[in-house]
């Protein structure tokens, strides 16, 4: 599958009671289909504004049309760890065998090390801060709605809910503006990087499929928080850049996910780079074994 989160805003999110949810930390709404091509008709759809929606932005091109795009000027920006995550070996081994295709295609590819300013661990407290925030209100508006997540039905949640929201003591109003600083530093960090050039390429995650309940607590000999640690998309949650995520190959018989990010409002570049990708290394009828 290929999935394309795109800039926040591009696809109106009219959630209510509260319109001003999706924004701390970012969430966004977009495609997910077997080809790029698919997507990018989808993302013609959805994409424009809303009038319910106080972030929606207008769609910046027809993004079908980037699909055919030459990317013989693009420069990508490789970091499989993103300068900052744990990446297991064998994870990175795919990667680097496949950001090759973007050369084929004409584009330049430098290997980089990105500055977010952060640690793993400064990024997910402060993740973790904001989510805290925006889910104890959800849960506030589910008991408006007859649901008791604090009491009869907290049974029903994720254990991880029950874990790090229900457990953990609720940040205070100075923490909580305090975790968009780490946001600023990282969204300064990719700003910089995307000055000079047009996409970064990272892993999706940091390791292969994993038994339900059987989270990773290390990679590659760097211990990890086991719910999300292993998470690269999460930066883009608190920056709104547009993201992708490209089958890259597999380990094991489980796929590896590429993710291509760009600048925000710069969709059709990420979507361009995406299908030169999928012309050098079709997969939508790739299956192992």
């Amino acid at each position: 599958m290929y999935g394309l989160k795109p800039t926040y805003g591009l696809v109106p999110n009219v959630g209510r009671p509260n319109a001003f949810a999706s924004h701390t930390p970012m969430s966004h709404k977009g495609p997910m289909a077997r080809t790029v091509e698919d997507a990018a008709v989808s993302l013609d759809v959805m994409a424009g504004p809303h009038p319910r929606d106080p972030f929606s932005i207008p769609a910046q091109a027809s993004y079908r049309e980037a699909v055919d795009r030459p990317v013989d000027d693009l420069s990508i920006a490789y970091s499989p760890d993103m300068g900052t995550y744990p990446v297991e070996p064998a994870v990175r081994e795919v990667l680097d065998d496949a950001v090759s295709a973007f050369e084929r295609a004409g584009a330049t590819v430098d290997e980089v090390d990105p500055d977010l300013g952060h640690t793993q661990t400064e990024i997910l407290n402060a993740y973790y801060t904001m989510a805290t925030v925006r889910w104890q209100s959800l849960f506030d508006t589910l008991e408006e709605q007859g649901f008791d997540p604090r009491g009869d039905d907290r049974d029903r949640l994720r254990p991880y809910l029950v874990d790090l929201i229900l457990e953990a003591e609720e940040p205070s109003t100075r923490e909580y503006k305090r975790a968009d600083r780490v946001r600023t530093r990282i969204f300064d960090g990719l700003q910089d990087l995307f000055a000079e050039y047009d996409v970064l390429a990272t892993a999706t995650v940091g390791v292969t499929a994993f038994e339900h309940g059987d989270e990773p607590e290390s990679i590659d000999g760097t211990d990890i928080e086991p719910l999300r640690g292993w998470v690269l998309t999460q930066p883009y949650n608190f920056t709104g850049h547009p993201a992708a995520s490209i089958p890259a190959g597999f380990v094991d018989d489980l796929p590896v996910g590429l993710q291509l990010a760009g600048q925000r409002h710069a969709d059709d570049i990420v979507i361009a780079a995406s299908a030169a990708f999928e012309r050098q290394r079709p997969w939508h009828d790739a299956y192992p074994n």
